[in-house]
């Protein structure tokens, strides 16, 4: 049970799938905010959302949280295998994931606790990267709201190259988004 085998139609469990030129379209400032545009996933504290309180280690995470069952309950894997949580409640940060090498994105929202165990009750998202990228390639993105607030600004690049006759594979990347959020009210005055 550590891998998505089937996609769409030919599985036994509703499966989402998301192409990398849905994502491309998209444009999005990182994987979790468009993955968390998705009719399953709930809102959850994120980089530019939270309630100016004393966090419990999640400040800046962005966790993805399945039908509103909180993000204990749904499981994050990468290429199929589960990975290894960001904070001490297991909590995995989207941050952390190579978003320039994200292929596509598969989300199970039905049965998935009786494949993958109780940390899978609302269900699974599974990111498949390119490990085999040949070439090189790299972005810049800027934007702002309408208020001229909540800058950011998000930089990427990325090198792939196979060595020893194909029998390895060399790849690079590296990211820096900065999100400057909204003032509070205090902050304003």
């Amino acid at each position: 049970g550590s891998r998505v085998v089937s996609q769409g139609y030919t599985s036994p469990t509703p499966v989402t799938s998301i192409e990398r030129e849905q994502i491309d379209m998209a444009a999005p400032s990182n994987i979790a905010d468009f993955v968390n545009t998705m009719p399953s996933m709930v809102g959850d504290r994120t980089t530019t959302a939270g309630n100016n309180a004393i966090s419990p280690g999640t400040t800046g995470m962005n966790r993805l949280n399945l039908r509103g069952l909180g993000a204990d309950r749904t499981l994050v894997l990468v290429d199929g295998r589960r990975h290894v949580g960001s904070n001490l409640q297991g909590n995995v940060d989207a941050n952390v994931l190579p978003n320039a090498l994200i292929r596509s994105v598969d989300v199970v929202t039905g049965g998935a606790s009786s494949v993958y165990g109780s940390d899978a009750v609302a269900g699974v998202v599974n990111f498949l990267l390119d490990t085999r990228y040949t070439g090189s390639k790299g972005y810049v993105q800027f934007g702002e709201s309408a208020r001229g607030d909540d800058a950011q600004v998000n930089v990427g690049a990325s090198f792939g190259t196979p060595f020893a006759d194909g029998r390895g594979h060399l790849l690079f990347n590296a990211e820096h988004a900065t999100s400057d959020g909204v003032a509070s009210v205090r902050e304003r005055d």
